[in-house]
């Protein structure tokens, strides 16, 4: 289903080049920095003022956090990211959104181990991970939820030693976790993308940079 743009939103897509070849960001400083060249239109996407990093450590002290450090410096940018065409959903969460997205997974855990344990028993966990060797390796606690999507999904960060935490979407209603864009700054990097060719229903120039291969081990 096609959507017409405004002349100045269709003008500000316009002058959008895309990058000629698959490229991503070795930093979420990189991300930052393609979006302060690029930023999509303020139709689609709206930011709040960031935040200092001593605020940001104050509030990590104070509510006993370990904030992924990628997400950190996306705070530093913007205070979270909200998708406001149409509807106001909270691409990225800001700081304040976080204790009580916490609070709700630690509520969606319960849920799906008492759901899942029903069906499958002892071997709940593998259907949950339908896309990792050894899922019974991970820790759902470990999880920590960065934002959702037009679809409600949740956007969830899993540690990885020496490296940027690896993301996550998972679904409420089929129990289950994929593996996406391989971390957040790739993440926010393809958002960018995203928002200079929404509302397209399918744009065939975003497909190379949806997924990069993704390295994952529990």
């Amino acid at each position: 289903m096609s959507f017409k743009l405004d002349p100045n939103h269709e003008a500000h897509n316009q002058q959008f080049a895309f990058p000629p070849s698959v490229q991503f960001p070795q930093s979420m400083e990189q991300t930052i920095e393609f979006w302060k060249q690029h930023p999509p239109h303020p139709a689609i996407f709206g930011s709040s003022p960031a935040l200092g990093m001593a605020e940001i450590r104050q509030f990590d002290k104070k509510y006993k956090l370990n904030l992924p450090n990628a997400y950190k410096i996306w705070l530093t940018y913007t205070n979270g990211l909200n998708f406001i065409l149409k509807k106001k959903v909270p691409f990225i969460f800001s700081l304040a959104e976080i204790p009580q997205e916490i609070e709700d997974w630690k509520q969606e855990i319960s849920l799906i181990a008492e759901t899942l344990q029903a069906d499958y028993g002892r071997d709940w966990i593998y259907p949950l991970f339908p896309e990792i060797k050894n899922p019974e390796e991970i820790k759902l606690r470990k999880f920590f939820p960065v934002g959702r999507d037009l679809n409600n999904d949740l956007y969830l960060l899993y540690p990885q030693a020496n490296k940027e935490d690896v993301l996550f979407v998972y679904s409420n209603d089929a129990y289950e976790f994929k593996l996406k864009n391989s971390n957040l700054s790739n993440y926010i990097w393809f958002l960018n993308l995203y928002g200079h060719s929404h509302p397209q229903e399918i744009d065939k120039r975003l497909l190379p940079f949806i997924e990069k291969n993704i390295q994952f081990k529990p």
